[in-house]
């Protein structure tokens, strides 16, 4: 019950954020970068958390704040209590780019046909310090690698613009 809480919170909380991002094209390539810092450590329970109860781990409960008279609690059993003071503050790093090794030129007057291979790396920190315990479902780093083709062709005689056809896998 108290994960469904957390991922519930998480689900609807949006941390203060700020994000820096820059990026260089030039005719054959381009690059970008992206950071992100996410301010998780301000994360409070806003309308649910689980209350302990006695020291030995038994008893403790779920209360809904559901502002009104109807409040929910309901008791909980086997509880592990993950107090806010755990969520950290995140960087996320983003970085890609794009290159165009192949350039066949068509006829006068068009664009040339391109290959256009692309890259990507993102790193997100977690936001929940490790905690022990039968699963982590917050607190794990991300890892995402991405690779892409791409061909670009003037356009057919019944398209207006250019043909494109990308291939992408993360």
């Amino acid at each position: 019950i108290e994960a469904e809480v957390w991922l519930g919170l998480v689900d609807f909380y949006e941390p203060h954020q700020v994000r820096i991002s820059l990026a260089k094209q030039a005719p054959r390539w381009s690059v970008a970068g992206d950071v992100l810092i996410s301010q998780w450590s301000s994360l409070r329970a806003s309308y649910g958390r689980v209350v302990p109860g006695a020291e030995d781990g038994s008893g403790g409960s779920l209360l809904l704040d559901l502002a009104g008279p109807n409040d929910f609690e309901s008791p909980v059993v086997g509880r592990r209590v993950i107090g806010t003071e755990a969520f950290q503050d995140t960087v996320e790093v983003a970085v890609g780019g794009e290159v165009v090794p192949l350039s066949l030129p068509t006829w006068p007057g068009r664009p040339p046909m391109e290959l256009v291979v692309r890259a990507g790396y993102r790193y997100q920190s977690p936001m929940l310090q490790p905690t022990d315990g039968p699963s982590g479902l917050l607190d794990g780093a991300v890892h995402t690698g991405s690779l892409g083709l791409g061909l670009r062709a003037p356009s057919l005689p019944l398209f207006r613009g250019p043909l494109t056809v990308d291939w992408g896998l993360q």
